[in-house]
């Protein structure tokens, strides 16, 4: 996993949202979730995916995007030379900071060892809820006792927020939901092969899969071989065989 570099003020905005557009002076081919590291902390306190590179801009356009990428227009100046946009969506900050060994002479990307990455843990919890998207944010059952996993062609329920029903799960095509009973060594792991967590405490790792655009977790077949399924539709648990 890659990580990159960012100052502050900047990437507190981009944690918080407020910025989408990270300014840099080339551009860049990296692409998909890449870690966040605040410059000189020596810690990765975020993830966001990088999605694109637009640029060189010049200043009509500079100005025009003020909002995407925050740079006041006290410092204008600045953006004739830092005039790539980085591309940004889905910026969480982690539950807990990462460090890791910074290498000498690094000052854009760090390439982090596999014993960091498993550690990088998003926060979808409450505290990272008002970053969500409002679609993710809104998203529950109504009266129906189904509803269908956001960015599935039928839409879910818009009307009361997810934490109003905790007790709904995903279940997967083949039948497999997320339950308790899929504690691994303790944990349970979630997320897309090669963007895995894992988590101790089922209620965040349900939180976090209702956060997913489409929430994929491991699970057993039936010769007890561990892979990775995608929920379809969402469940309340007396509507299943077993809880």
């Amino acid at each position: 996993m890659k990580g990159l570099i960012i100052d502050e003020p900047w990437l507190g905005n981009i944690l918080r949202g407020e910025k989408v557009w990270e300014m840099r002076t080339t551009a860049t081919s990296v692409r998909g979730r890449i870690a966040l590291i605040r410059k000189g902390s020596g810690r990765v306190v975020g993830v966001a995916e990088l999605v694109d590179s637009i640029g060189p801009l010049d200043a009509i356009a500079c100005r025009a995007h003020r909002d995407k990428h925050r740079i006041p227009s006290e410092q204008d100046e600045a953006l004739l030379r830092w005039n790539h946009a980085w591309v940004l969506r889905d910026a969480r900050p982690l539950v807990q900071p990462v460090a890791y060994q910074h290498p000498n002479g690094a000052v854009i990307w760090v390439r982090l060892p596999d014993a960091v990455a498993q550690q990088i843990v998003p926060d979808f919890g409450s505290a990272g809820r008002a970053g969500l998207p409002p679609a993710v944010r809104r998203a529950g059952a109504s009266s129906a006792r189904h509803a269908a996993v956001p960015g599935n062609p039928a839409e879910p329920p818009t009307d009361a927020p997810l934490s109003d029903q905790p007790s709904m799960v995903p279940v997967a095509k083949c039948g497999s939901w997320f339950g308790p009973h899929l504690a691994r060594r303790g944990c349970f792991t979630i997320g897309a092969k090669g963007e895995e967590v894992s988590l101790a405490d089922y209620a965040q790792a349900l939180a976090a899969l209702r956060a997913m655009r489409a929430p994929r977790w491991r699970r057993p077949n039936s010769n007890g071989n561990w892979g990775i399924v995608t929920g379809v539709r969402w469940c309340h648990p007396d509507e299943l065989e077993s809880f």
